[in-house]
């Protein structure tokens, strides 16, 4: 079997293993794909919010058409939306204006309601969606980062987000795993491992 194929087989199995241990997912969800070269910040796609089933389609679809069956990225990780909840922006900003400068805001942001603007915990942070200028300021949303930001991510144009008038946003946390070396290692979701490697217990 080819590194491609055994690739996929491996991600439908670990894909079916989660829906098994959330049962919610099966309803709501959305997938997220991070890829790229290993000098490169990772390019980020994601389905639709929608079925689990319907989203796996379009995860395979996408890796279908994006991949080479000759030679997978050099960097690859799944993510897996859960708990996806509707919060006031005003409930947001006041949370990530009171954290300390360096404990992350832990989890990922749609910014509609229709979900066609989302990004990950990894990504707000990577793309400087939120900052903190020093030690003694609170951290902050930046506007102009966004907007750019969603510019970078989504070819077809978006219209510009004003924070000002943004009234609910909707958030989420992420089962992740990481593809390497032939095989998937799973990432601590949640709290401050979120992203990190688990800790595989002999």
């Amino acid at each position: 079997m080819s590194v491609f194929l055994d690739f996929k087989r491996q991600l439908k199995l670990w894909l079916e293993h989660i829906v098994q241990h959330v049962p919610d997912l099966t309803e709501e969800t959305i997938l997220f794909i991070s890829f790229g070269p290993k000098d490169q910040r990772c390019n980020v796609w994601h389905t639709d919010k929608t079925a689990f089933s319907q989203a796996t389609i379009q995860l395979l679809d996408f890796i279908d058409r994006q991949f080479s069956p000759n030679q997978l990225p050099d960097y690859i990780k799944i993510d897996v939306a859960y708990n996806l909840e509707k919060q006031s922006w005003s409930q947001i900003e006041q949370l990530v204006h009171h954290q300390f400068h360096n404990n992350h805001y832990r989890r990922g942001i749609a910014f509609d309601e229709a979900w066609s603007v989302v990004f990950l915990e990894q990504e707000i942070y990577g793309k400087a969606i939120i900052r903190g200028l020093s030690y003694d300021k609170p951290n902050f949303f930046d506007e102009n980062n966004l907007n750019y930001a969603i510019k970078q991510k989504y070819n077809a144009t978006k219209p510009q987000i004003r924070l000002q008038e943004l009234q609910d946003v909707w958030t989420f946390d992420t089962y992740a795993t990481f593809y390497e070396n032939g095989q998937f290692i799973n990432l601590a979701s949640r709290y401050d491992a979120n992203g990190i490697r688990g800790i595989v217990k002999n």
